[in-house]
């Protein structure tokens, strides 16, 4: 059973190595040329307090239009896990029901739960070894990225780095299991899949503020020096207060000593004593939310399965 299953998708394992190795041949040159800008344009110690005026805010600026396309295109790495699912999950069952090849294996002795588990089993270990080694290189190729200020909590940052990405991806293959045993037609169980997973990683998205408690910080308006830009940390919001507490509005307000701020036109109106208060979530939290989501995917996968089990008792 195992040879056979591998004979029927090695084509797949090739393709997606090929895959592999193509991202690769771009990230790592990529990749290096980005770690070779950070020490040429002098963003290695931005971190911690910076002076008001932060002298970095030129070299971050040229880092970032140099490296602006790269960083918008690998929203495209976002529907990897997708696209996993559809072609190695979707077909998996569907294909064998649709064209009853399935009657054949079962006739030969081999159970159907056996001949789920070895199809399923052998297709997601492979799913999820290629979702980890193109996790990790993602995480470091973002490194330099995350260096200039860009947190790993960012909604595509958070989604291509880490844990998530294999739990996305096994749960995207399971889904495609279990639509093709519900719907035992290809497009159809491939069209259920795109909408399932969809709306499942969107309803994750959204509930993912809420893993943890959020911390709260603040610090003055008028000060000489001003925290970092929250490296790494999820800034969920920034408002500014008056001294007795009045909300001023929303936005990161920095601002000379009182004795210099009439030179700032963006501090007029504001009083020594008024205050930023930042909510966000601490870079220490990064790990706890990559466990929690991706242990939310792989709950949501194992019941698919069993429920791709069950589903299956009704075919003969």
């Amino acid at each position: 059973m195992i040879w056979m299953t591998w004979r029927q998708h090695r084509a797949q394992a090739l393709y997606f190595l090929v895959a592999l190795a193509v991202l690769a041949a771009v990230l790592v040159p990529l990749g290096l040329s980005m770690f070779r800008a950070l020490t040429d344009l002098g963003l290695s110690n931005c971190h911690g307090t910076l002076p008001v005026g932060d002298p970095c805010d030129v070299a971050r600026n040229t880092f970032a239009e140099r490296f602006a396309l790269p960083h918008q295109l690998s929203i495209l790495l976002a529907f990897v896990p997708l696209l996993v699912g559809l072609f190695a999950g979707a077909p998996l069952v569907a294909r064998e029901l649709e064209h009853g090849t399935h009657r054949l294996v079962w006739m030969q002795g081999v159970t159907r739960r056996r001949w789920l588990l070895v199809k399923v089993g052998l297709v997601l270990a492979g799913a999820a070894a290629f979702a980890a080694a193109l996790s990790a290189l993602v995480y470091w190729w973002w490194t330099p990225y995350e260096r200039v200020g860009t947190s790993r909590f960012g909604e595509l940052e958070f989604d291509l780095q880490g844990l998530v990405p294999v739990g996305y991806t096994i749960f995207a293959v399971a889904l495609g299991v279990a639509a093709g045993a519900l719907v035992p037609k290809v497009l159809p169980a491939m069209a259920v899949t795109v909408a399932g997973f969809i709306g499942a990683r969107v309803a994750v998205m959204v509930a993912r503020p809420h893993f943890q408690p959020a911390e709260e910080a603040r610090f003055p308006l008028f000060a000489e020096s001003h925290p970092g830009r929250f490296v790494d940390m999820w800034q969920l919001s920034t408002r500014v207060y008056s001294a007795d507490g009045q909300d001023l509005g929303s936005g990161l307000i920095t601002c000379p000593p009182a004795a210099e701020a009439e030179l700032d036109r963006g501090c007029a109106g504001y009083q020594p004593g008024d205050y930023n208060l930042t909510r966000f979530h601490p870079a220490s939290d990064y790990w706890t939310f990559q466990l929690i989501e991706t242990g939310i995917f792989l709950a949501a996968a194992a019941l698919l399965i069993v429920f791709a089990f069950r589903r299956l008792r009704r075919f003969t």
